[in-house]
């Protein structure tokens, strides 16, 4: 399965980076595909209205502000 959200070769650094270790195809797949949800879960928010995506609607999906 190719990778629709994610760079490949950035998670890869990142990992190597900051603990030595190699990442799967697996892992991966698993990763892209827990971004889609959340982004299709954030674009079905209804957010007043609006026509962005804010940092209120990240905040409440991803958990971070």
């Amino acid at each position: 399965m190719s990778q629709k959200y994610i760079n490949v070769s950035a998670v890869k650094k990142f990992v190597k980076l900051q603990s030595g270790k190699r990442v799967s195809k697996d892992f991966l797949d698993a990763l892209d595909r827990f971004v889609e949800h959340k982004l299709s879960n954030a674009s079905r928010e209804h957010n007043g209205g609006k026509k962005t995506l804010c940092s209120g609607v990240a905040g409440y999906h991803l958990g971070i502000k």
